[in-house]
Order: C-alpha cells, then sequence, then structure tokens
C-alpha cells in the first residue's frame, strides 16, 4: 500500500497539505470537517512550507530556521494524521476521493468464508471410555485447519446405524486443536457402537457441510467415581 502524502518527503507533506486544501476547502463538510478546522490546518501548512523554503535556501538557511522547520513540520504531520481519520471515516467518501487527497484507501476486511469442503474425522485410540479424534483438512494433505475455519464441532450419536436426521447427534464440543478428547459417560454401554461426524466453524459462526460419519466401539466398563 502507497504511503500518504504525510508519510513522504518534506516536500511531498507541503504540496500534499496544499492539495488537500485545494479539494477539501469549498466543501469541508463533505470530507467530515469544518471551516475553521481547515483554516487551522491551511495555518499550519503555510507556516510549514515558508519555513521549508527558508530552510532550504542557502542565503537564508540557519540552525534557528532549521530547528522552526522541523517543529513545523510536526505540527502538520499530527494535523494530517487527524485530518486523513476524520476525514477516512466518513463513510460517503470514496476510496477514488481518498486517493486524490493521496491518502490511503479505506481497507474494508473480507471476511473468511466457511471452508466448502467438509473435515475428515478419524479415531487415533481408545482407551475405555475415552476417544482421542482427529480432525482434519480433507481437500489437503495438511494437518492444519483450513482457511477460513476457527475450529470443528463434532458430533456423537451411539447406536448400530448412523442416523438420517442431522439432529439425532449429540453436540461433542467445538474442538481448535487437530486432535480432541473425547469422554462418553458410564450411561453408554461397554461395546455399544459409536458414531462420529464433524463441522467446519467459520469466525463468523457458519457451519460446513457435514463430514461423513465414522464408527467405532466403546471399551470397558464405567469410568470410577473421584474419591
Amino acid at each position: 500500500m502507497p504511503k500518504p502524502f504525510y508519510r513522504k518527503t518534506e516536500a511531498d507533506l507541503a504540496a500534499g497539505a496544499q492539495n488537500l486544501i485545494a479539494i477539501v476547502t469549498p466543501a469541508p463538510a463533505t470530507y467530515g470537517l469544518t471551516a475553521p478546522e481547515i483554516a487551522a490546518y491551511t495555518t499550519l501548512s503555510t507556516n510549514f512550507s515558508d519555513l521549508l523554503e527558508t530552510a532550504n535556501t542557502p542565503s537564508t538557511r540557519t540552525s534557528v530556521v532549521v530547528e522552526q522547520k522541523n517543529e513545523a513540520k510536526r505540527l502538520l504531520i499530527a494535523a494530517s494524521v487527524n485530518v486523513a481519520r476524520t476525514i477516512t471515516a466518513v463513510q460517503t467518501v470514496s476510496n477514488a476521493q481518498l486517493l486524490s487527497l493521496q491518502l490511503n484507501e479505506r481497507v474494508v476486511p473480507t471476511p473468511r468464508p466457511v471452508p466448502a469442503t467438509p473435515p475428515v474425522i478419524e479415531v487415533v485410540s481408545v482407551a475405555g471410555r475415552k476417544a482421542m479424534v482427529r480432525v482434519h483438512d480433507g481437500s489437503s494433505e495438511s494437518r492444519r485447519k483450513p482457511f477460513g475455519a476457527i475450529g470443528a464441532n463434532i458430533y456423537s450419536f451411539v447406536g448400530d446405524e448412523a442416523p438420517t436426521d442431522p439432529r439425532a447427534y449429540h453436540y461433542e464440543g467445538m474442538a481448535t486443536r487437530a486432535t480432541t478428547e473425547i469422554v462418553f459417560p458410564n450411561t453408554v454401554a461397554s461395546g455399544a457402537t459409536i458414531w462420529l461426524s464433524a463441522q467446519w466453524v467459520s469466525a463468523r459462526g457458519q457451519l460446513s457441510v457435514g463430514s461423513t460419519p465414522i464408527s467405532f466401539t466403546i471399551q470397558g466398563g464405567a469410568i470410577p467415581a473421584a474419591a
């Protein structure tokens, strides 16, 4: 992204300020400014331009003039930043207008869409009633979450066959890492068939298509109560 005029050379600062004044002065309200604000800015711009010329002329260049020029530069840059923020905040000011003022375009963040491809869920290990599962991108070899996903919702169902109604699944939570542990309650009988499915979740809460259900068998007896 190109720099705004007040982040460039001293000559660019002087010329850019004068250009902004010429464009904004006829209708300051259009840019979210007032006539007194533009008048004050014009004073700073004129003061800096005069001192810049004096400091760049060998016959009038002195250490005092250079110091005065530097202070005028500091004040004009600070004022330019404030003016730029005010103008950019006005939504009716287009990016084309911002560019004509030699300011940066307004950046509008593009929301990340939920991945179009469903995740793949795998059972890494089963120990008693604890299952370690892995959820990853099925469209690539990467084990990372795909672009647009902040995590994956995991769902389970206990039964011999995977349900055709998605509402029959039990929500186990959202996994934000590649692997996550699921602990099944004692009400799930030993030897029962567990079905798992997952959906990617975007930053805006959008859900992808559900993954193809997979199954495994729960092992062991009841989990002992804590002492």
